[in-house]
């Protein structure tokens, strides 16, 4: 099985936040889309972040997400990894 990548490389917002920059064509990071990043069927997944931070409760809430998740979860900074 092959690990799935899921980078976050923008800002981290709130899902509320992100659906309205998403109209001015700003793609931030939100607890939803990394919800919607994780495979369904458990597939290990490594987190690429390079990200100047945002949000705590947004932080907080995918560190949640990927406690929970099935599958193996490995970070890798690759860059900026500022707190949220």
């Amino acid at each position: 099985m092959m690990t799935k990548v899921i980078p976050i490389n923008t800002e981290l917002v709130d899902d509320e936040t992100a659906q309205v920059m998403k109209n001015w064509n700003l793609d931030l990071v939100s607890p939803q889309a990394v919800r919607d990043a994780l495979p369904a069927d458990g597939t290990d997944v490594t987190i690429e972040i390079d990200s100047p931070g945002g949000y705590v409760t947004a932080g907080s809430a995918i560190a949640s997400l990927l406690k929970d998740y099935s599958g193996s979860v490995t970070a890798k900074i690759i860059g900026e990894a500022a707190s949220a």
